[in-house]
């Protein structure tokens, strides 16, 4: 095959960019509005039916169970401060992470008020409106009240606990062997996220807190009341017992001082009983603070929050540029394909 002179190639080329321009000066109103209007009826349609979302995400750290220090001290001196059994909290690990996903959990921490740019009511009111149901008419006058409740502010708790647990809330542990509890709360309303998230998580662990230390602290309080009703007792002895010595301190018959004996037997008695209790008080108390578990607030979510997903402008951005290309592919077709047919 013969090569082409450097001057017809010269031609060539410029023909080429001449039809370029040729092309782009009769099509650019096209290719200008185009992009434009598919930027705009993306952005459009995002907007009206896919609100931006945020994320308000927690981490907390939940204390595991294991033997500690306290234990080990305690016992070397032959003291149990288990009190001779053994047992373990049900909510560990994942049944843990279950339990902010409950119904019971949920439903309460919606009851709650949350307050927002100065506007306090229940969460369940907040987040109501948001659902699909809210439009229902049954539920049009529906009012949330933490004291008085209906059947119908009933279901409609229930409705936005569903909803919660489908479009907003998610509570996982993403690394198995870390006691890292992440919890998620996704909303177009970034500060409901966020106040609610917190709600849940103060109302999970007081729950948590006060369902794994119930026992011990019931014997705190069987202890305490013992210890209060002996200490009056004891202080009834002493009084007694000066009395009986005040009354035969010039006496020299026995006789007269078996009142004075007995008021400062029942002295040591109750001495010896009130210490006992004291000290299996101070033991109660040491195991209700060794059953007390530490949830810690890792970290908490931070104005601006991030974006769920991809910001609007930025799809229709991308929207725009493919109706570009495509516009730019359609009208440059007829030109770039018989060409190549031609070299073919």
């Amino acid at each position: 095959m013969s090569e082409l002179p450097k001057l017809s190639n010269e031609q060539y080329i410029k023909e080429i960019i001449t039809q370029i321009f040729k092309r782009l000066h009769r099509r650019w109103r096209m290719l200008i509005m185009l992009p434009i209007v598919v930027f705009g009826l993306v952005y459009l349609v995002l907007w009206a039916f896919f609100p931006e979302k945020y994320v308000a995400e927690y981490i907390i750290a939940a204390e595991e169970e294991g033997t500690q220090a306290i234990e080990g001290i305690m016992a070397q001196y032959g003291i149990d401060i288990e009190g001779g059994v053994k047992t373990s909290s049900v909510f560990k690990g994942e049944s843990l992470v279950q339990l902010f996903l409950t119904r019971s959990m949920v439903e309460r921490a919606l009851r709650e008020p949350i307050e927002i740019d100065g506007e306090r009511k229940s969460a369940v009111a907040w987040f109501f409106p948001y659902t699909k149901h809210a439009r229902k008419r049954m539920f049009q006058d529906v009012e949330f009240s933490s004291t008085a409740t209906s059947s119908i502010s009933d279901s409609a708790v229930f409705l936005t606990y569903k909803y919660l647990l489908k479009e907003v809330l998610d509570v996982g542990r993403p690394e198995k062997r870390m006691s890292f509890i992440h919890v998620s709360t996704v909303h177009q309303n970034p500060r409901l996220a966020a106040a609610f998230s917190d709600l849940l998580i103060r109302t999970v662990t007081d729950y948590y807190i006060e369902t794994v230390t119930k026992k011990a602290r019931l014997n705190v309080d069987v202890l305490q009341e013992e210890f209060d009703s002996i200490q009056a007792l004891l202080e009834q002895s002493i009084y007694a017992a000066a009395q009986e010595t005040d009354r035969n301190i010039r006496s020299v018959r026995a006789g007269l001082m078996v009142d004075q004996k007995r008021a400062i037997i029942d002295l040591e008695v109750r001495k010896a009983m009130f210490s006992e209790v004291a000290k299996n008080l101070k033991l109660a108390e040491i195991t209700l603070r060794k059953k007390t578990p530490m949830i810690q607030l890792v970290q908490g979510a931070h104005f601006p929050l991030e974006r769920a997903q991809m910001p609007h402008w930025k799809l229709a951005a991308f929207g725009g540029m493919v109706a570009l290309a495509i516009a730019l592919y359609f009208s440059f077709y007829g030109f770039v394909f018989p060409r190549m047919d031609r070299d073919g």
